[in-house]
């Protein structure tokens, strides 16, 4: 019977070669995930500026806590393509949104901020997430009491709402008082004023705004911004 066991033989053989790859095929056509930057790139019709590895840490300063580690240095090669992508080195503004709430956009604004911040060059940090904000929360300071809304309303000074803290490396403003009509308060030509006015003062302006998945407030900071980071 040595013909029927090479038969067999034969038949198991392609068998366990057919099953691992129909999962492998399956897997590929059940996969709705965007894995590389060529997917992304394919997909989108926006420059992919860089790539940042996944950290453990909720650090809001881990770039500056670890200046040498692969995510500054991932960091620091979106802050170079940045500098191509406006043309110029300094007096740059940038708003970063993401689809939802969760997905990073807070960790990244307040590492961007620090990576800034270590230039020596005035570097501010603006909480324009007037919905849900959690910048002060991340940075471990107080519940402020000024802040965009309260000067946005005319409430008090530039200067009240500017938390400076030699510590993070640059400065802040957080959101203040959450007001009934975000929408229409951050359409404000006041709005538009604050940011000539913070421009004049520093050179780097970080915007964390809110998801632009969820509400369209985003979407009012993208002309007043240098570049948005999605």
């Amino acid at each position: 019977n040595s013909k029927e066991k090479r038969k067999n033989t034969m038949t198991f053989l392609v068998i366990g070669m057919l099953v691992p790859l129909l999962l492998l095929i399956l897997s590929e056509v059940l996969n709705n995930k965007i894995r590389t930057q060529k997917e992304a790139e394919k997909l989108s019709s926006f420059d992919v500026l860089g790539i940042l590895r996944h950290v453990k840490s909720q650090n809001p300063i881990y770039a500056k806590r670890h200046p040498r580690s692969s995510y500054a240095e991932m960091l620091r090669n979106i802050r170079m393509r940045i500098e191509f992508k406006v043309l110029r080195k300094t007096k740059i503004s940038i708003a970063i949104t993401s689809t939802q709430s969760g997905d990073g956009k807070t960790f990244i604004s307040t590492n961007l901020a620090s990576l800034y911040g270590m230039t020596g060059h005035p570097t501010l940090l603006i909480d324009m997430d007037i919905r849900k904000p959690n910048v002060h929360e991340k940075l471990g300071m107080p519940a402020p009491q000024n802040g965009v809304t309260n000067y946005l309303i005319g409430d008090c000074e530039l200067d009240d709402i500017i938390i400076k803290n030699e510590q993070l490396g640059y400065d802040v403003i957080p959101v203040g008082t959450i007001p009934p009509n975000p929408g229409e308060l951050i359409r404000s030509e006041k709005l538009t004023d604050l940011l000539n006015q913070l421009r004049e003062r520093y050179v780097y302006v970080v915007l964390d705004s809110s998801p632009v998945g969820i509400v369209p407030d985003a979407l009012s900071l993208i002309e007043q911004t240098d570049l948005t980071l999605y």
